[in-house]
């Protein structure tokens, strides 16, 4: 008899020396753990949860019946969503929103497995709940930072386009500016002579130009530049 009770205090000391280590390692972590009984509906939070949720430590606090109190109303659905899909797949896992008395917003993440009972059936979802609002405020920098560098990046397309677009302009109004058909038409220079009753061609002698037995004309032909 002696000995059965003494066996018994060891077991109990022992037992809640493994719950306190326990509880001091959840604390340290910031993780807590849960277990929900799927016949019962019932949720077993451990006492850290209750900080993750933002609620009492004490004793008293109890998270079985409450944490949906504390969840954020449009999150309260992914619970359930991913408690369902756990019992298909046997895998948990979902992220949700809290609130603190403080009116800090808190991120929390939620993995676990289902553990099948006699039957095979699934009997019960065991997991740990842990704070990842650090992870949430850091994704929400690089999405606005990504969403900045693709803003970017499309004004500086747009700039280029438009440089395009104003020297494609450039060089057809230069163009347009030095070519003049009338003076392509001579594009030779030479000098055009007044008495001749056209312009003469490079390739055809001028009539005004004196033949050599004829002086009596040297002199009295005018010639004139031909202008562009």
């Amino acid at each position: 008899m002696y000995d059965n009770e003494r066996s018994r205090n060891e077991l109990e000391m022992r037992v809640s020396a493994s719950e306190e280590r326990l509880r001091l390692a959840e604390a340290a972590s910031g993780i807590a753990t849960f277990e929900l009984n799927f016949e019962a509906g019932v949720w077993d939070w451990s006492p850290q949860a209750t900080v993750l949720f933002g609620r009492n430590p004490l004793p008293e606090e109890d998270l079985s019946t409450t944490w949906e109190q504390v969840v954020f109303v449009d999150d309260v659905p992914k619970i359930h969503a991913a408690v369902h899909a756990a019992r298909q797949t046997g895998s948990f896992y979902v992220e949700f929103r809290v609130r603190h008395p403080d009116g800090g917003l808190h991120w929390i993440a939620g993995k676990g497995q289902v553990s099948a009972g006699p039957s095979s059936h699934a009997h019960s979802l065991r997991g740990a709940v842990y704070d990842i609002t650090d992870r949430k405020a850091l994704e929400a920098r690089l999405l606005a930072l990504n969403e900045t560098l693709e803003a970017r990046v499309a004004e500086v397309r747009e700039e280029a386009r438009i440089l395009e677009v104003v020297n494609q302009t450039g060089v057809a109004v230069a163009g347009a500016f030095f070519y003049n058909p009338s003076r392509d038409e001579k594009p030779t220079r030479f000098t055009r002579c007044l008495a001749c009753p056209a312009s003469p061609s490079p390739s055809s002698p001028c009539h005004a130009t004196p033949p050599s037995s004829n002086r009596r004309f040297a002199g009295k032909v005018r010639f004139a530049p031909t202008t562009f």
